[in-house]
């Protein structure tokens, strides 16, 4: 196998990501001031910031713990804002307190009233309990009691964050759209208005008349109102720009949401071998994922040989989701079920990662010498794991499911062997012991990850969004996205011409940046004459735009 791509000293910074406006009020509810957010009223007696926000951020929430705590946008400046507009936020509910009312069966996390004292919720996002989980409602009334309600198949978790957009606007050719997680979950045509212009936008509350209600326990954090409804390129933005990485100078992604071809980074795919296939599954930590796995004894896979220069530099990060069902035990010296292996100098195991056979905990070996196990963590189980070790102070530390789980010392790297495969679903000894696993969003970065980016890989993998900002990186594609208009481009690398699976204009961009080419609703690409290298072709079409490398040979 030849070793491709390894460093360039050229930046591409292609921005393929959609443009948001600035919102019209903002409450992050960080720092000194964070309960002076213009447009807002913030009561500060009954409702602090003494919670943790989505990556786990003491003092960066606002917390509802207690019956009266208010959260209002009153929006006194923006009066349009009740009539068209998109709300963003993050919330969590523990719903702790035993008096808390509901409008009906609902419990709303955000409300605006139209006016009335019944049929009140002129547009109102809140969840039910149906056979005992809470799942999410949306209602819109008007003054004139015309809109709708409906209940959404959605869970709504009681231990975990979820992004909430509204977007909407009411009167003729309005709707309704609603997205969780950056996934459009509800989308309704309406015609109704509202009568009145000047309620509060509320969460976690409803006030009809002059009575205030709390509807809700937990913690509300990053709202933000713009004054124009989003499209869905926008809205999933918004929330991908919260999960947004700082990569290295050298990245490698293999996501396998297409094929197992499927990466970015200046890298060959993945090699599979004999059983190794892509699979599709409900994923008990994210919903519908798809991942790679090796369900059949003796089946593995490698990554090509210059992803492990990524790690020679010392400081770098591994993450990927794993689940292990079962091994063989051709080695019965061997504890360890190995999902991912990077070799050491001697021909063994710089670095191991896998299921302890007996305890089926996460556990990891550092050049067959020093192990560490996770207690607690089953891999029997999906678990997102984060390895990021820091060749400043020679430590590793292990986040699992976006926490803090583990740290460890090493002062071996120079044993690390960058110039032979990194290999997936068994170990390197002569009989090997395979691992029945799968694997899913691995990410091979030189950097080493701190706590909120270890958070921001698990939550990226979580919800299925791929967010990272490569401008430093020796080959970048500015915010990186899961393809929108899916293209195939093949074969890749080529002499001559390549193919697309979809027509589209296409422009060709060298590693210095510049435009050396362009096509308009085209099939196919014409590259005999360009010279030999590396090339980056940004794909346009009515349904999405996308990069995507090229080598000509």
């Amino acid at each position: 196998m030849r070793r491709l791509l390894l460093f360039f000293s050229a930046i591409v910074a292609l921005n393929v990501a959609a443009q948001l406006p600035a919102p019209a009020y903002e409450a992050t509810f960080n720092g000194a001031n964070w309960d002076t957010a213009t447009g807002f009223t913030i009561n500060t007696t009954n409702g602090t910031t003494s919670g943790a926000d989505i990556f786990n951020t003491p003092y960066s929430a606002y917390n509802f713990y207690s019956l009266n705590g208010k959260l209002q946008l009153d929006a006194v400046s923006q009066t349009g804002l009740r009539e068209k507009g998109t709300i963003s936020f993050f919330a969590k509910y523990n719903n702790t307190q035993t008096s808390l009312t509901p409008i009906g069966f609902t419990y709303p996390i955000f409300y605006l009233n139209n006016g009335l004292t019944s049929w009140s919720e002129g547009l109102m996002l809140g969840f039910e309990i149906v056979a005992g989980a809470p799942k999410l409602m949306m209602k819109s009334y008007s003054a004139q009691y015309t809109g709708f309600s409906e209940q959404l198949n959605n869970a709504v978790s009681n231990t975990d964050w979820h992004h909430y957009i509204i977007s909407y606007k009411f009167g003729n050719g309005g709707y309704i759209n609603v997205y969780q997680d950056g996934k459009l979950v509800l989308t309704k045509d309406i015609s109704h208005s509202l009568s009145n212009l000047t309620k509060p936008f509320e969460f976690f509350s409803h006030t009809s008349g002059s009575v205030f209600n709390r509807s809700a326990t937990g913690f509300v954090d990053e709202i933000r109102a713009y004054t124009e409804p989003f499209n869905t390129a926008q809205a999933k933005e918004i929330y991908a720009s919260y999960l947004k990485i700082n990569s290295g100078s050298t990245i490698a992604k293999y996501s396998f949401d297409d094929d197992l071809t499927e990466h970015f980074g200046n890298y060959q795919p993945l090699n599979s071998f004999f059983g190794f296939n892509r699979y599709i599954a409900t994923v008990s930590q994210g919903g519908n994922n798809t991942y790679v796995g090796n369900m059949v004894v003796g089946a593995t896979a490698e990554l090509p040989i210059g992803v492990g220069s990524i790690l020679s530099e010392g400081s770098y990060t591994i993450s990927l989701a794993a689940i292990v069902t079962g091994f063989t035990n051709n080695d019965n010296g061997e504890i360890m079920a190995t999902v991912l292996s990077i070799p050491n100098t001697t021909g063994g195991d710089f670095l191991k990662i896998g299921m302890h056979k007996g305890t089926k905990v996460l556990r990891f070996e550092i050049n067959e010498s020093s192990a560490v196990s996770v207690n607690g963590t089953s891999l029997e189980n999906w678990q997102h794991i984060v390895f990021s070790a820091n060749n400043q102070n020679n430590t590793l530390s292990i986040y699992v499911n976006g926490a803090l789980a583990a740290t460890a010392v090493y002062n071996k790297h120079q044993f690390l062997n960058t110039l032979q495969n990194i290999l997936l679903g068994k170990n390197r000894k002569p009989t090997p012991t395979y691992a029945v696993c799968a694997v899913d969003d691995l990410v091979i970065d030189r950097k080493t990850y701190n706590a909120v980016e270890a958070a921001k890989a698990y939550r990226q993998w979580k919800t299925a969004v791929t967010s990272y900002d490569t401008t430093y990186s020796t080959l970048g594609v500015d915010h990186i996205q899961k393809t929108q208009n899916n293209i195939k481009v093949y074969p890749n690398p080529t002499t001559d011409f390549v193919k697309l699976s979809q027509k589209a204009d296409a422009e060709v961009y060298d590693l210095s940046g510049k435009l050396v080419g362009s096509y308009k609703n085209a099939e196919m690409l014409d590259l005999s004459t360009y010279q030999q290298g590396i090339y980056l072709l940004k794909l346009s079409n009515s349904k999405g735009t996308h990069s995507v490398k090229i080598i000509k040979k």
